[in-house]
């Protein structure tokens, strides 16, 4: 769902709203809204009532969008990839700490280490061996590791195979169809 506000300091203001981080399956259930609001953290600048996700949540979504979004196509966006490297370089051991037990629990360390070796190698940050290793230690029993350097066939039997029930499976792929006739 998209909607906009005629202007905005001079500019069209868009919103998108998902009722869902992702809709790519792999990530559908990473985070809930609640999972967000139970850490979210005071974002003074933009006023009493600004809040954000906590900045190990932050890192994890960053990382995930940009495996999802164009399923995996554009992981390698300078904005998105610079986002992620200031991220991590700003947090300190505990956050860090944090961002690990977050990104081990919802499955997505393959993915994270991924984004930050991405990372390293792009802008020479330090992304440390151990914090590597730890976030690697699960990779084989991780859904979306699978995916890093998958093509679009695999995702798009990724995609199909995490639709809920029969009549979701068959409706995605009717969608697949029509797509790709287009």
């Amino acid at each position: 769902f998209q909607a906009s506000c005629d202007e905005f300091q001079g500019e069209p203001l868009w919103f998108d709203i998902h009722r869902r981080m992702s809709n790519r399956g792999v990530f559908r259930d990473c985070f809930s809204f609640e999972d967000l609001d139970a850490e979210r953290q005071p974002v003074p600048k933009l006023g009493v009532d600004a809040w954000a996700p906590s900045n190990a949540h932050l890192l994890i979504h960053g990382a995930m969008h940009r495996v999802a979004h164009g399923r995996g196509t554009h992981a390698t966006r300078l904005n998105w990839l610079y986002d992620l490297a200031l991220l991590f370089e700003a947090m300190d051991s505990a956050e860090r700490q944090s961002f690990v037990h977050e990104a081990l629990e919802r499955r997505m360390g393959a993915v994270c280490a991924h984004a930050l070796e991405t990372c390293e190698a792009g802008f020479g940050m330090d992304f440390p061996a151990d914090v590597r290793d730890e976030l690697m230690g699960q990779a084989a029993r991780e859904p979306a590791a699978k995916l890093l350097n998958a093509g679009r066939v695999s995702w798009a039997l990724s995609d199909l195979m995490q639709q809920r029930g029969l009549g979701g499976k068959i409706r995605f792929a009717g969608e697949l169809l029509s797509n790709r006739l287009r």
